[in-house]
């Protein structure tokens, strides 16, 4: 069973950016802000960045993706690979914007 919520780990040009957790404290099991789930910074065990960097490895040469997964008993489970249009869970001042410019930035000028 999961207890700890959903792992976010965004990737922007191949490269671990930042990790978010959503989870929801009044025990509903959906972690979407409209059904009162919360978003908060967090660190990725070395068992999320493992199944992270796998996942990415699927998709070589992406400019931007998300991995969500959850922690079982038996370890972190993949739920998505968003490659489309990823939330990324943007906060003011938080640099991922400037991380994404630079990638586009050097995929258009190498």
């Amino acid at each position: 069973m999961v207890r700890t919520g959903e792992y976010s780990l965004i990737y922007i040009g191949g490269a671990l950016s930042r990790v978010v957790r959503k989870h929801n404290p009044t025990g509903d099991f959906r972690v979407q802000e409209r059904f009162g789930g919360v978003v908060e910074p967090a660190a990725a065990s070395p068992a999320l960045r493992d199944l992270g960097e796998r996942a990415m490895k699927l998709v070589p040469g992406a400019l931007y993706a998300r991995v969500d997964m959850v922690l079982t008993s038996a370890g972190p489970i993949l739920m998505e690979l968003e490659l489309i249009e990823p939330s990324f869970f943007v906060s003011e001042g938080d640099g991922l914007l400037v991380d994404l410019e630079n990638a586009v930035r050097a995929l258009l000028d190498p």
